[in-house]
């Protein structure tokens, strides 16, 4: 299986800049580094949860969080319109696919969903 995420549906053209803190890499265009590095601060907090969520679908797979500038190139890569975040797979890897621009009520939003799949409980943190 390939698995260059360049190669694959989720990545855009528009994807110039990328953040690797393993095993998290988030992609996005270098006018929404703002975002992605709010998005990557606040991963942080929650980077063991993660690592053992990651884990429990193969040993070495990484999660790719796709921030992608506008709805139309978020509908490209995913099939649903109703959403602002959404799940896909690569093999073993998972796929995070956000639709820009970003708002503090998206992010809130965001983490509220990917806080019940991993288990974080920020009050325990």
């Amino acid at each position: 299986m390939d698995r260059y995420i360049t190669k694959s549906k989720y990545f855009s053209s528009d994807f110039n800049t990328a953040i690797f803190s393993d095993p998290i890499r988030i992609y996005f265009s270098s006018d929404q580094e703002s975002q992605a590095l709010e998005l990557y601060f606040k991963l942080q907090t929650r980077k063991d949860q993660w690592e053992h969520f990651l884990r429990q679908r193969g040993e070495e797979n990484y999660c790719y969080i796709m921030l992608y500038r506008d709805e139309n190139e978020f509908q490209d890569r995913f099939e649903s319109t109703e959403v602002a975040f959404a799940p896909g797979e690569m093999g073993e890897d998972y796929i995070l696919g956000i639709r820009g621009p970003m708002t503090p009520e998206l992010v809130d939003s965001f983490f509220a969903d990917l806080d019940k799949k991993i288990g974080f409980n920020i009050t325990a943190s």
